[in-house]
C-alpha cells in the first residue's frame, strides 16, 4: 500500500543484491531494473498489491528487480512477486487446520499455492519483509559501523548495508552464541533458519537491511518520549551488546542492552493496535 505517496509506513525489508554474474544471461535479457531508492520501492509495492488482488500475470517476459551499483559492479535483488505472494498465501494456509482451511479455500488460492510462480520459475525469495518491529536477529547481521542515517523525501531513514561475507561471519557467531546460553528452541531455530536463507546466495552478495517507513515511526516515538530521536539509535549495536555479555556469561549486562533494545521499538510496535 502507498500511504501519501510513500510506502507503506510499518514495512521493513531484509534484501539480499547478487552481483551480475551471478545471474543468467536469459535473466539479464529480459531484467527491469530499479534502483534501490525509495521510488524504486514504491513501485516494486504497487507492483506486488495488484499480484495479490487480481489474477494478474507477469506474462512480458521480464523480470523485474532493485539495482545497486558498488564499485562499478551492479548488483540485482529480484522482486519475485509470484513466489512471494505464493509462499505467504501458504503460511496463512497452514496455519489453519483442515476442517478451517475448507471453510474458506478455493481452488484459485489452492492452484497459486501450488504453482504460482513467475516464468522465471526462481525457487527463492531475495527479499525478507516484517511489519511494526525488526526481528533483532536481522541485527545480528550487521556492525554498528554499517548503519547509515540520512532523510529522503523530508522523512528520516536508516539502512544497515555490509557484505554477505561480513553478515555470514556475524551470524554464525551470533548462532554459536545463542546455541550455548539457549539451547535448542524457538530462538536458535529462528536464528538457524536465517543463516540457511542467506547461505543460499552468493558470496559475493550485499545484505541491506531498510527500516523502511519505520524509520519515521521509530524517530517521532522516541522524540515522544523525551529521547534524542532515531540519531542516537543503534540496534545492531544493542543486540551485538547483549550477545557479547552472553557470550562471556554476564546475563545482567546482556539484559540491559536486550532491554534498552526492546524499549525503542515498543513504541512502534504499539501503533498497530492503536486507534
Amino acid at each position: 500500500m502507498i500511504i501519501g505517496g510513500r510506502p507503506t509506513p510499518y514495512v521493513a525489508s531484509l534484501r539480499v543484491y547478487e552481483p551480475a554474474d551471478a545471474f543468467s544471461k536469459r535473466f539479464l535479457d529480459n531484467l527491469v531494473s530499479y534502483p534501490a531508492t525509495l521510488e524504486g520501492f514504491a513501485k516494486e509495492e504497487l507492483h506486488n498489491l495488484r499480484k495479490s488482488v487480481t489474477s494478474e500475470k507477469d506474462d512480458d517476459g521480464l523480470n523485474r528487480a532493485f539495482l545497486i551499483t558498488n564499485n562499478g559492479v551492479n548488483f540485482y535483488c529480484p522482486w519475485n512477486t509470484s513466489l512471494r505472494v505464493r509462499e505467504s498465501l501458504a503460511l496463512i494456509y497452514d496455519s489453519y487446520s483442515l476442517p478451517m482451511r475448507k471453510l474458506f479455500s478455493l481452488p484459485v488460492i489452492e492452484d497459486l499455492i501450488e504453482t504460482g510462480r513467475d516464468s522465471n520459475n526462481f525457487s527463492k525469495t531475495y527479499l525478507l519483509t516484517e511489519t511494526w518491529l525488526i526481528p533483532p536477529r536481522w541485527f545480528s547481521l550487521f556492525a554498528k559501523e554499517d548503519r547509515l542515517l540520512g532523510i529522503r523525501h523530508e522523512k528520516k531513514f536508516v539502512i544497515y548495508r555490509t557484505s554477505l561475507e561480513s553478515a555470514l561471519m556475524k551470524g554464525n557467531r551470533a548462532l554459536a552464541i545463542i546455541r550455548k546460553s539457549f539451547g535448542a528452541g524457538p530462538l536458535t531455530e529462528e536464528v538457524e533458519e536465517l543463516m540457511n536463507w542467506i547461505s543460499s546466495f552468493d558470496s559475493k552478495s550485499l545484505l541491506e537491511l531498510d527500516y523502511g517507513g519505520l524509520a519515521d515511526l521509530l524517530d517521532r516515538s522516541l522524540l515522544a518520549s523525551g529521547d534524542s530521536g532515531i540519531e542516537g539509535e543503534n540496534s545492531a549495536r544493542d543486540v551485538w551488546e547483549s550477545l557479547e555479555a552472553l557470550e562471556v556469561g554476564d546475563g545482567l549486562r546482556a539484559g540491559s542492552a536486550y532491554e534498552r533494545l526492546m524499549s525503542r521499538w515498543r513504541g512502534v510496535s504499539a501503533l498497530e493496535h492503536a486507534n
